[in-house]
């Protein structure tokens, strides 16, 4: 069965074998204009290193998240990954560029100019504290403004989000310390009346009614200065978040290789040569699919091994191939012919024969015949 499918298929590609070279030319064709007609794109890279914990985060164990298997510059790129998704983020990025002003054209060509800028912009890890990042554009100088624009955006975005919680948990422990202190202050008044009221005795103690109602006093008062007490670490605690923040944004994320300005476009031989092999793939696939097809389609027997395959009989005998003998003769005799005629010797010996007198035959001599008799006269 295998040979007969080899068969069939070489039958199938030698019938229609230029034909079959067609796909294979235009989709090579057309990966050479591709290469030549594709925009040429500008590449603004640099390197971002990541610091887990600062010095005012190891003083102040505030927030400390403790220990991960994600190494800090794998948990950076998968964060702005995340929010290079999000459209707010991508304006934020977008103001810091020169594609503002474009911004203002309609929505149409907003949305277009988000979905460019998402698809321009790359991060990843490039080791256990370094971030590699970058952005591409046909203009240079885009790709270089979105490039530096990335990691200011993200750093802002970082302080902004830390400084809002902070500045939240600061703002409510702040509304509820006053009243804590005003009842601590009226809970200490009253205690005191209490106790100018109701003095010591000199001797012997107090009555057990005084003195329980002066140790719910001072119990109150207790119970309020604990909760001041608490409340004001809670807003110190806040406090210090907010200076962490800040101390973390400046610190935790250095630019070690800054983006520059790009001058040559980016397009290796790689990238010139990939396209062209892919539609040449493509268009050997068209082809290959077309030699199957044909072999599929065509139902005819052509080969003794389809007589035992398709009728399931014997082959007794082949009619052999038969070659053009009386062709090549006839062509043969023809090339004699002209060589006679452009041969001068040739030429000359045939006149020479044709010149000498013909030989004279001499006659045969026949049998005599007997003559009739004459005829009587009158």
């Amino acid at each position: 069965m295998l040979r007969l499918v080899i068969l069939r298929l070489l039958e199938s590609y030698f019938r229609h074998r230029w034909l079959y070279l067609i796909p294979i030319v235009l989709m090579s064709g057309s990966g050479i204009v591709y290469v030549t007609q594709s925009p040429r794109m500008y590449v603004s890279s640099g390197v971002l290193f990541v610091q887990k914990d600062s010095l005012l985060s190891t003083l102040v164990p505030i927030g400390n998240s403790g220990f991960s298997w994600i190494t800090p510059a794998q948990m950076t790129a998968n964060e702005l990954n995340e929010l290079l998704r999000t459209e707010a983020f991508i304006r934020f990025i977008i103001q810091r560029t020169s594609l503002e002003e474009r911004m203002h054209e309609g929505p149409e060509q907003a949305e277009r100019i988000i979905y460019s800028v998402r698809q321009s912009i790359w991060v990843g890890a490039d080791g256990e504290k370094l971030m590699r990042f970058g952005a591409r554009h046909r203009d240079p100088t885009i790709a270089y403004e979105l490039a530096s624009s990335t990691i200011e955006a993200y750093t802002e975005w970082k302080l902004n989000a830390d400084r809002r919680d902070s500045m939240v948990a600061q703002s409510f422990f702040a509304s509820q310390l006053e009243p804590l202190q005003q009842e601590l202050e009226a809970a200490r008044a009253r205690l005191n009346d209490f106790i100018q009221a109701h003095p010591a005795p000199v001797r012997g103690e107090r009555p057990e009614v005084e003195q329980m109602e002066l140790d719910g006093l001072q119990a109150m008062v207790d119970q309020l200065s604990a909760r001041v007490k608490e409340t004001l670490d809670k807003e110190e605690a806040a406090r210090l978040a907010l200076s962490k923040a800040e101390s973390e944004a400046s610190q935790s994320y250095l630019v070690i290789d800054a983006p520059l300005l790009p001058r040559e476009p980016s397009s290796s031989k790689k990238d010139l040569i990939m396209p062209i092999v892919i539609f040449v793939m493509i268009g050997g696939m068209l082809s290959g699919a077309g030699i199957v097809g044909g072999m599929l389609l065509d139902r005819s027997i052509r080969f003794p091994v389809d007589v035992q395959h398709s009728l399931d009989l014997p082959v007794l005998a082949m009619i052999p191939t038969a070659r053009p003998i009386v062709l090549a003769s006839s062509v043969a005799n023809e090339r004699k012919a002209a060589e006679k005629d452009h041969d001068p010797v040739k030429k000359t010996s045939t006149h020479a024969v044709e010149k000498q007198p013909r030989p004279v035959r001499e006659p045969v001599e026949r049998d005599p015949v007997e003559q009739p008799a004459p005829l009587p006269t009158s």
